[in-house]
């Protein structure tokens, strides 16, 4: 009798086991790293690469979060199998190597998925309220949730944006591709579009506080919100427009760096029929136009440049160095300029230069030549280019690099210079050493004989 009861128990047990087995659901997990991932927080879960759809751990879960923001773990390169946790409210994906982003519980009201690979995401859960997905490869997004508050998609490809929450009150599209901006939520306190290639903007609710748009293309600025005061929030800066509509006059103007406008129709925008320039002329580098913008704002119109202005004309330094300017073309038009360093730029010539110029920076550009150097340079940096030749050294000149070019000899050296540098090129022979010169470095070169050295020289390298 008791050999038949314990039959029995056993028989139950299994039939309850089989019964488990028979109603739980495993699908397969492709991504070896999420396996891991997921085994160590639901090992209940998991068989293997099989997970229990149907397990209450996987049924039961809100957050997930797979974040590798300190490289800590393999990269996890597909979230397959997270569309089978229900409840989840909110999921960190950040910092992996995933290209494309699956479809998500309809729970999901946060999602962060930035700095991955990824190229497409799935249409998003209709209540989220939170997409973070800066620092990919995306080109478009889906469309967006109308329960959307914050969207930070900066650092991508997008060229436009699809239709934005009416109720959206933050985003940062920055560093994209962007010609246009979509109609603004009036409820939106925060817009970074700076680093786009933006024409114009659109109306900006009186909400906004906060607006960055500098690195564009716009002549001209829609009624900005009297909300925005403060030049910390308030960057306008790198485009083309040279003023400020008139009826921002109760800001604070000065922290703008930007004078008002006292031209131009009710948004104050300048009309071209009012404005008229005899003297101006055309500056071909649209980086040297948003430079001389920026610094001259009264002395341009566009591309044009007022060569009378006074701030041109009194201005004695010039520092345009690594700006990426192809054309240094109006720069002759500063008639007392005394520094002009254009360093770490792509220039493959110069313009003819001032005459009361005295240090000239030109190092490591694409020069191939000079021009005439004026009377009264003191210092000639040219060295890193692509120079086979230099014009004749004025003889105020007391100081020269010009190593790292193609020279194969040098033009006579000025009575008075100290210290030259003319090492990494092709020179076969120096030309006389003045008496003034105490440093002289021709290393790297194809010298034969050195001239009668200086009685006064110090080093020799």
């Amino acid at each position: 009798m008791k050999s038949k009861i314990t039959k029995t128990i056993l028989l139950l047990a299994f039939i309850d086991l089989s019964f488990t087995k028979v109603n739980a659901q495993f699908v397969t997990i492709p991504d070896a790293n999420f396996v891991t991932w997921l085994t160590t927080n639901y090992p209940n879960c998991m068989t293997g690469n099989q997970m229990d759809t149907t397990c209450a751990g996987i049924v039961n879960a809100t957050l997930i979060s797979v974040t590798d923001i300190n490289n800590l773990f393999p990269d996890i390169t597909d979230l397959t199998g997270v569309q089978y946790f229900d409840n989840l409210q909110s999921i960190d994906c950040s910092y992996n190597s995933l290209t494309t982003i699956p479809h998500l519980p309809n729970t999901v009201t946060a999602l962060n998925c930035s700095a991955n690979q990824i190229t497409s995401i799935a249409p998003l859960p209709p209540h989220l309220n939170q997409l973070a997905c800066q620092n990919n490869q995306l080109s478009a997004l889906p469309n967006l949730p109308n329960t959307l508050l914050h969207l930070y998609c900066r650092a991508n490809q997008l060229t436009t944006l699809p239709a934005l929450s009416n109720i959206l009150i933050e985003l940062d599209c920055s560093d994209n591709l962007l010609t246009a901006l979509p109609t603004l939520s009036d409820s939106l306190m925060i817009l970074y579009c700076d680093n786009n290639q933006l024409s114009s903007l659109p109306n900006l609710p009186n909400s906004m506080h906060v607006l960055h748009c500098f690195n564009n293309s716009i002549q001209c600025f829609p009624v900005f919100p009297t909300s925005i005061t403060d030049s910390v929030l308030f960057n306008i800066s790198s485009n083309p427009a040279n003023c400020l509509p008139n009826y921002i006059s109760a800001m604070n103007a000065a922290t703008l760096a930007m004078p008002l406008c006292t031209f131009g129709n009710a948004n104050g925008c300048p009309v071209a029929a009012t404005v008229s320039c005899n003297n101006c002329v055309t500056i071909p580098d649209p980086n040297f136009v948003t430079w001389l913008t920026t610094n001259y704002p009264t002395c341009m119109t566009g591309n044009q440049m007022d060569t009378l202005c006074n701030a041109i004309v009194n201005e004695d330094t010039v520092v345009v160095s690594g700006l990426g300017i192809h054309d240094l073309t109006g720069i002759q038009y500063f008639d007392n300029l005394i520094t002009l360093k254009c360093n770490n730029d792509s220039l493959t010539s110069l313009p003819s230069l001032p005459s009361g110029l005295s240090y000239l920076n030109c190092m490591i550009n694409h020069l191939t030549s000079l021009p005439s150097l004026p009377t009264g340079l003191t210092h000639l940096l040219c060295n890193s280019n692509q120079l086979a030749s230099l014009p004749s050294l004025p003889t105020s000149l007391l100081y020269m690099d010009c190593g790292e070019n193609q020279l194969a000899s040098l033009p006579v050296l000025p009575n008075n210079i100290s210290q030259v540098f003319c090492g990494l090129n092709q020179l076969t022979v120096l030309p006389s050493l003045p008496n003034s010169l105490t440093s002289i470095y021709c290393n790297n070169n194809s010298l034969a004989n050195l001239p009668t050295l200086p009685s006064n020289l110090q080093f020799l390298g």
